[in-house]
Order: C-alpha cells, then sequence, then structure tokens
C-alpha cells in the first residue's frame, strides 16, 4: 500500500471516530476519482458506505459493480456483495451461486466462505439436503469458523441428532476469538474484514451471540441427560 492510501485511509478513520461522515466519504471519493481501477479503495469504500449510521448500500453495490468489471474473480468483493443481499436486499439469489462457481482460489478459508454463505440461498429455499452438503463442505475446507459449525450444529439438533450437535456447537464456541464489548474494540472501518469476521466467519461476535450458543449447548446436555 503506497504513502497516500495509507494517509487516507488513516484520515477517514479518525474523521469516522468523530462521528463525520460526508468528509471522509469525500476523501475517498476524491482518490477513487483520481484513481478508477484502484479495486482495493474501490472496496474499501463500499465498505465504508455500509458502516453505521450510513448504511447505503446502493453506492457500496456501484462501488462493487466497478470492481467486478475490472475482475469478475474478486473473492473478498463477491463475499461482500453476498452480505449485502442476504442482510440488507432479501438473500442471495442463482445469479450468485453462478458467479462463485466461476470463482477460482487455493484459499481454503475464502472457499470455506463461498460455501457458507452458499448456504443462505438454500436455507431460504428450504433445500435442506443442499443446506446440510453446503455447510458440510465448508467445515471440510475450514474448520475453525463459527457460522459453518454453528448453523450445522443447531440443523442437528432440530433433527434430533444430539451428539453431532454437540460437537459442532463446541467447535463454535471454541472457535470465537473476540467478544465484544467485552474488548475495546478498535477496527478500521474501510476494512472487509471486520464484516467476514463478524458475518461470515462469526469469529468475532457479541457476548449475546456467545452466551445463546452456551445455552443451546446447556440444553443438549440437558437433552442427552434424559436420554441416558
Amino acid at each position: 500500500m503506497n504513502t497516500d492510501k495509507k494517509i487516507i485511509i488513516s484520515k477517514v478513520n479518525e474523521l469516522f471516530k468523530q462521528d463525520k461522515i460526508e468528509e471522509p466519504e469525500r476523501l475517498l471519493e476524491n482518490y477513487i476519482n483520481q484513481y478508477p481501477k484502484d479495486l482495493d479503495m474501490l472496496l474499501r469504500f463500499a465498505v465504508f458506505e455500509l458502516n453505521y449510521p450510513i448504511y447505503d448500500h446502493i453506492k457500496s453495490i456501484e462501488a462493487i459493480d466497478k470492481i467486478l468489471e475490472l475482475d469478475s474473480n474478486n473473492i473478498d468483493t463477491l463475499l461482500l456483495l453476498s452480505y449485502i443481499k442476504h442482510f440488507m436486499l432479501g438473500d442471495i439469489d442463482q445469479k450468485m451461486l453462478k458467479k462463485f462457481a466461476q470463482v477460482k482460489t487455493d484459499d481454503l478459508q475464502k472457499l470455506s466462505m463461498l460455501e457458507y454463505v452458499k448456504s443462505w440461498f438454500y436455507d431460504r429455499e428450504k433445500n435442506y439436503d443442499m443446506y446440510e452438503k453446503t455447510l458440510l463442505k465448508s467445515i471440510s475446507l475450514y474448520s475453525k469458523h463459527v457460522y459453518n459449525n454453528l448453523d450445522l450444529g443447531r440443523f442437528y439438533l432440530k433433527q434430533g441428532n444430539l451428539i453431532e450437535a454437540k460437537k459442532l456447537l463446541l467447535s463454535a464456541l471454541n472457535n470465537i476469538e473476540l467478544v465484544f464489548p467485552d474488548v475495546d474494540y478498535e477496527y478500521d472501518c474501510t476494512d472487509v474484514n471486520k464484516i467476514f469476521y463478524e458475518f461470515i466467519k462469526g469469529t468475532h461476535t457479541t457476548s449475546f451471540m456467545k452466551g445463546s450458543i452456551i445455552k443451546s449447548l446447556e440444553e443438549l446436555e440437558s437433552k442427552l441427560t434424559i436420554e441416558a
């Protein structure tokens, strides 16, 4: 990363922490207008627009579209678009699945995340066979995330497969790396990894979410005790 970019990103974060929005947004836009093929800064702008209280998914998607025009295989951008579609626009669709199928990478974490976001589609479609398969594949590619283990564990719990559910819920709990607001959570408001950690990997999570996993495990233990 060149010095100019580092200075701009640092300034953007400094201003954003002061609850300023227009000035940091303008800094990013000015840079992008000057360097329209800088994919990293386009992605950072897309992420910035998704911060509270901005939540401008339209501007974010416009930046994403520019990235994908230049690099259709940009995995971070496809994952970010999946996040927007799932949490802000209803859900991912068949077009997204086709884009995923064209992705080429050796990064097992990214491949695992792609399989995980596919599970959102199959869950919405009530295609539970494919839902299970995508979660299993996500875990087989990278087992140290939280949400792939958690979702499959809760799926098995509903099915009554208590032993497998317990293993997966324990893995989900043990894979949590950071709990907020228990720690002073410093983050870069332009970094896409913040979204990945919180909403796709689940390794950075809230005390409420951690508590819900513990509660699920306690309820599961009670059922196992009764069955024994």
